[in-house]
């Protein structure tokens, strides 16, 4: 069996790129596949921040041009022949059984069901589509009218895939697809953690962009900062608000100190010596951090977003509080590090919760639904 995955880029530490790495990872291991990754975009660095197995080959285009699906001019449309005739080439070289396309909004998502029909082609959904709904009600009335148009043309194709892969089952309602499927992401090491050893540490890992909403975490930690002593909260990730969220910090006095790390490797990340994780997200798919963050015996607090967290989280091993109510929020955080005994039992069922996306259970589901569209064919 051969499979590609087709990506935009393979060289940040986000979360696209840990998973596809992952699972890809995993199809060598476990199932003895050959797996291909294509990479779109120019890449200075090229080396991913995710180790993969030897047998993985990656295959770098180097297209220069940015190739937008909303632009109409001739010189981006002749760049879109051009890369088409790319990577038309290399799927006949390489003869997949299967592409993946792991973005419903990449170039190559209207690409691959046109030059590519003899193959098995599945798409990937791993953002939500409740981003795309606040996106909206933020636009005026011909903003809107070209989203939507978007739109119309993004499920138009979105059908042409043998079988859309969502995160969560929150996502099918709003896609209402036929061809659509759930498979949640899942964590690759689950090792049991000695509680005692933990810090006074309430870490966060994001992309400092305004999505993630890092300004309300700081106003929660300026309501509590009062009433604890000894505590940190350290902030991991980069991104366009990076330079404004340490300014804001640098700006002010805590007792308890925050600090910015910038962007870590994951395994660089402290989850096993950190007693709680915080996320504060306005919209999330199926976020990754908070299956480390419960794989590490850590206890998450997040708002009660559409969809994410609630996919994740059992209520019983976290809190979800009520979208925007800061001071819930600041309540129950405040809970969790005056209460030993509670957290710790949080915990334990924290830990126990994540055992469902093992990597061995995820990949079973992968495997079961390739195999069950290749006896279709």
């Amino acid at each position: 069996m051969r499979l590609i995955y087709l990506l935009d880029r393979f060289n940040t530490i986000g979360g696209i790129e840990k998973i596809i790495s992952e699972k890809a990872n995993a199809w060598v291991e476990y199932f003895n596949v050959d797996v291909f990754i294509i990479v779109t975009y120019n890449q200075d660095c090229k080396q991913s921040y995710f180790k993969l197995n030897e047998r993985i080959k990656i295959v770098y285009i180097n297209e220069k041009h940015r190739l937008s699906t909303n632009n109409p001019s001739i010189r981006n449309i002749k760049n879109i022949i051009s890369y088409s005739k790319k990577i038309k080439k290399i799927f006949q070289t390489i003869n997949p059984d299967y592409i993946f396309i792991p973005s419903r909004v990449s170039i190559n998502k209207f690409l691959v069901p046109i030059i590519s029909k003899k193959t098995i082609n599945i798409v990937e959904f791993h953002s939500s589509y409740y981003s795309f709904i606040l996106a909206q009600n933020r636009m005026n009335f011909v903003r809107k009218l070209l989203l939507y148009s978007m739109e119309y043309i993004h499920r138009y194709f979105d059908q042409k895939f043998d079988k859309i892969v969502l995160l969560n089952k929150d996502e099918e309602a709003y896609y209402n697809y036929k061809n659509s499927i759930v498979i949640p992401n899942f964590i690759s090491d689950i090792n049991s953690v000695n509680l005692s050893h933990k810090t006074n540490s309430v870490i966060a890992c994001y992309r400092f962009d305004k999505i993630k909403r890092i300004d309300l975490l700081i106003q929660i930690w300026e309501q509590i900062d009062s009433k604890i002593n000894g505590w940190t909260l350290n902030l991991y990730g980069d991104g366009e608000l990076f330079d404004s969220i340490k300014n804001e910090v640098d700006s002010k006095t805590f007792n308890n100190k925050i600090v910015l790390h910038g962007s870590k490797k994951n395994s660089e990340i402290p989850y096993f010596e950190s007693k709680i994780y915080t996320m504060t997200s306005k919209s999330e798919s199926f976020s990754m951090v908070l299956l480390e963050a419960q794989a590490a015996s850590v206890v998450v607090i997040s708002f009660d977003v559409p969809t994410g967290p609630r996919n994740i989280l059992s209520g019983k091993d976290s809190f979800l509080i009520k979208d925007n109510d800061i001071v819930e929020y600041s309540n129950k955080l405040l809970f969790l590090m005056q209460n030993e005994g509670e957290r710790e039992e949080m915990a334990k069922k924290a830990y126990n919760n994540v055992q469902q996306f093992s990597k061995q259970k995820i990949m079973t589901k992968w495997h079961d639904l390739l195999s069950s569209m290749m006896q279709k064919t």
